[in-house]
């Protein structure tokens, strides 16, 4: 079995998260403050989406929440942008005691059989002796399931290489911050809201646009997949054109053995639709064709 089709069908082990303890007796009503989701109704012992965004409503990190106990908890973000996360969280710790600490890279269980061999149940967060475990429930409805680990690993669980998990990561359409989207993301352009905001919750830092754009308006780009069918290699970085005109930058790209092709993801004009025929300028100019997430 290939290490894509491991984690497609079965179980492997990847890196691709940092983790952010907040401990302190203030940490729950701080995070409530400047987090996305309803961190005052999350239990002890569950996990939960939610969104790090900039005052003006950009998006600084997308991740979960895993409420450890009333005064610990644990954000958990893409690797490229764990030290940005801190120190952004640092900002606005001020008259509120809780300490903030970046960890390393921890283990994560990825595949339909991460839930039985870590033994742990759809959003819960077990701690145990020797660390945790926490369910981390998949940006998109449907996509692969993973459980972080920290302590421990299992045994026998084989570690996948970064370009067979860059592949299944983008069939998914699940875009890493810090590479895919960024500070000029809006959540909507990724679809990263559904299950990561509350629109009850009250104020929290960046709401204003994120609920502009759910009562009344629209994105003009989307996060969209790209599939290469024709000969070529598409580069990472290569302006993605349609009818002579920039529309967007490839920003991740692998070969599926799935689809038997390069695909990649791009935040794209929304007048790309599934379909479209591209041009990504690189060093070379490759064809390829917009489509929809997740790639099927």
């Amino acid at each position: 079995m290939s290490d894509q089709e491991r984690l497609r069908r079965g179980l492997g082990l990847v890196r691709p998260y940092r983790v952010v303890s907040v401990v302190g007796p203030d940490a729950r009503r701080f995070l409530h403050g400047v987090l996305s989701a309803d961190v005052a109704a999350l239990p002890v012992g569950a996990s939960t989406r939610t969104l790090l965004l900039e005052p003006r409503g950009k998006l600084v990190a997308h991740g979960w929440l895993l409420a450890i106990a009333d005064d610990r908890f644990a954000l958990v973000v893409d690797e490229p942008v764990g030290v940005s996360t801190l120190e952004h969280l640092g900002r606005f710790c001020f008259r509120v005691d809780v300490e903030l600490e970046l960890g390393e890279r921890p283990g994560v269980l990825w595949g339909p059989r991460a839930r039985e061999r870590a033994g742990v149940e759809p959003g819960a967060v077990v701690s145990r002796a020797d660390g945790l475990v926490a369910d981390l429930a998949p940006p998109r409805s449907g996509g692969p399931p993973r459980v972080l680990v920290l302590g421990p690993l299992p045994d026998e669980v084989p570690a996948v290489d970064e370009e067979a998990f860059a592949a299944v990561r983008i069939e998914a359409g699940e875009p890493v911050a810090g590479v895919d989207v960024d500070t000029t993301t809006i959540p909507q352009e990724a679809e990263l809201v559904a299950g990561a905001v509350s629109f009850t919750k009250g104020c929290y830092l960046g709401q204003e646009l994120v609920a502009r754009i759910d009562s009344r308006g629209h994105v003009n780009r989307l996060l969209r997949g790209i599939v290469v069918e024709a000969d070529g290699v598409p580069a990472v970085g290569a302006e993605v054109r349609r009818a002579g005109r920039r529309v967007g930058t490839l920003t991740s790209a692998a070969r599926s053995d799935r689809l038997g092709a390069w695909i990649g993801l791009a935040v794209l004009r929304r007048e790309c639709e599934p379909g479209a025929e591209v041009e990504l300028a690189g060093e070379e100019q490759v064809l390829g064709r917009v489509a929809a997430l997740p790639l099927s």
